[in-house]
C-alpha cells in the first residue's frame, strides 16, 4: 500500500520487523512475472539483478500449483539470491482501490470495520476480500493539516481466494511472502523515488497498463488525488489484432510488438476507449483541484512498446512518457540497453521493494 516515507504501513502480510539493506520485489502479473533485487548503499539505491519471465500457464489453478512454484523458484535463481523473504505485488482483475472518509482510528481497526461492513463503506458486498488501509495526508494543503476527527483513507482490497493462491504457491516454493500488495498501488512508491522532484512540485499522472488491467494514479505532493482501475490492457489489443487479421494469439502478439502502418491504425482505434477514460479523468482532476496536469508517465508491460505509448499520447492530447522506474539508480551491474527495453514493466516490482527499504 502507498506509504508516506516517515511511517510504516502494514500490508496484506504481517508487520515487517526485519531491517535490511537489500529487498526482493516480485510482481506476479497475468502475462509476465517480474522480479528485482534492490540494494541500499550510502550513495543511494542500486539495482543488483532483475528478471522478466512468462507467466506460468496454470496461474490461479488450485489443482496443481507445482508449475507456478517452480517458476517462482526459477525467478529467485535468476535473481542470484539465496534470500527466501520477498515482497510481492499482484494484479487482480477483481481488485479494489478507493478513497473514503472515516473516523480517526488505528489502521488495524479500519481493516476490521471495512471487512465486517464493506457494503456500508465501499457500497459493495466484499465479504470475501482482504483489505489494507493507510491514512492520506492533505494533498492540497501547503502546510501540515491540523489533526481532525476524521481521516482520508486509501483502501485496497483483493479477493481472499487470489491472495491465498499466491501465498500458497510461494510457500510451495519455500519462499516467504512478507507482504502481498496490489501492483496498482505498489507502483506509486517507485514513481516517488524515480521522479521525486516532479512528484513534489506537480500533479502527476501515472498510468500502469498491464495485460488485463490499467490503473490511473493522480498524485500531488506524493499523495494520491484519484486512483482508478480499468478493465483494459494489452490483451484487448492482442485480441483485436487476432480477430481482425485472423491470427493466432502468439502471431497477434508479435504483430503488436512490431507495428506496421496498417496495424498501427488498428491499435490506435483499440486505444480510444482507454484514451477517453484517461482524458475525462484528467479533466475531472484539473477541475476538482484547480491544477494543470502536464506530466504523465506510462508503465506496465504494454508501455514497453513505444509506438503504443505514442499512439495513446495522441489520443489523450497530452505527452505521455515511457516510464523508467529505475531512473537515478545505480545500474552499473546490468546491461543498460536491455534494461531500458523492459524498464516500464518493472514499476510494481521496484515499488514493492523500495517500500520495504
Amino acid at each position: 500500500m502507498h506509504r508516506r516515507r516517515d511511517k510504516e504501513t502494514m500490508l496484506f502480510g504481517k508487520k515487517q520487523t526485519r531491517k535490511q539493506d537489500t529487498a526482493i520485489g516480485l510482481d506476479l502479473g497475468s502475462r509476465q512475472w517480474k522480479g528485482v533485487v534492490i540494494h541500499r548503499t550510502a550513495q543511494g539505491l542500486q539495482l543488483r539483478h532483475y528478471v522478466v519471465i512468462p507467466c506460468p500457464a496454470n496461474l490461479g489453478k488450485t489443482e496443481s500449483q507445482a508449475p507456478s512454484a517452480e517458476a517462482a523458484q526459477a525467478m529467485l535463481s535468476q535473481l542470484k539470491t539465496s534470500d527466501r523473504y520477498v515482497t510481492v505485488a499482484i494484479s487482480s482483475p477483481a481488485g479494489l482501490v478507493a478513497e473514503i472518509e472515516l473516523p480517526r482510528l488505528p489502521v488495524e481497526d479500519i481493516r476490521n470495520i471495512i471487512s465486517l461492513n464493506s457494503t456500508r463503506y465501499l457500497r459493495r458486498d466484499l465479504s470475501g476480500y482482504y483489505f489494507d488501509a493507510v491514512e492520506l495526508g492533505d494533498a492540497d494543503a501547503s502546510s501540515k493539516a491540523r489533526r481532525t476527527p476524521t481521516m482520508r483513507t486509501l483502501v485496497a482490497g483483493a479477493p481472499k481466494e487470489e491472495v491465498l493462491w499466491y501465498r500458497n504457491t510461494l510457500n510451495a516454493a519455500k519462499i516467504k511472502a512478507e507482504t502481498i500488495e496490489l501492483s496498482a498501488v505498489a507502483a506509486i512508491n517507485a514513481l516517488q523515488r524515480s521522479h521525486t522532484q516532479i512528484c513534489e512540485q506537480n500533479v502527476v499522472l501515472l498510468l500502469d497498463i498491464g495485460n488485463q488491467l490499467t490503473s490511473l494514479n493522480f498524485l500531488r505532493r506524493g499523495q494520491p488525488l484519484l486512483t482508478r482501475l480499468m478493465p483494459f490492457g494489452g490483451v484487448q489489443i492482442t485480441e483485436l489484432l487476432a480477430r481482425t487479421l485472423g491470427l493466432q494469439p502468439a502471431a497477434a502478439e508479435e504483430q503488436k510488438r512490431n507495428l506496421n502502418e496498417e496495424t498501427a491504425v488498428m491499435v490506435q482505434g483499440a486505444l480510444q476507449t482507454l484514451a477517453r477514460e484517461v482524458r475525462s479523468s484528467i479533466d475531472f482532476v484539473e477541475r476538482q483541484h484547480d491544477c494543470d496536469i502536464r506530466h504523465a508517465f506510462a508503465g506496465g508491460g504494454t508501455a514497453c512498446n513505444a509506438a503504443i505509448v505514442e499512439a495513446l499520447s495522441q489520443e489523450v492530447g497530452l505527452p505521455i512518457q515511457r516510464w523508467n522506474p529505475l531512473e537515478g539508480y545505480d545500474i552499473a551491474g546490468v546491461d543498460a540497453a536491455a534494461l531500458v527495453a523492459v524498464a516500464p514493466c518493472l514499476g510494481a516490482a521496484v515499488g514493492i521493494a523500495v517500500a520495504k527499504l
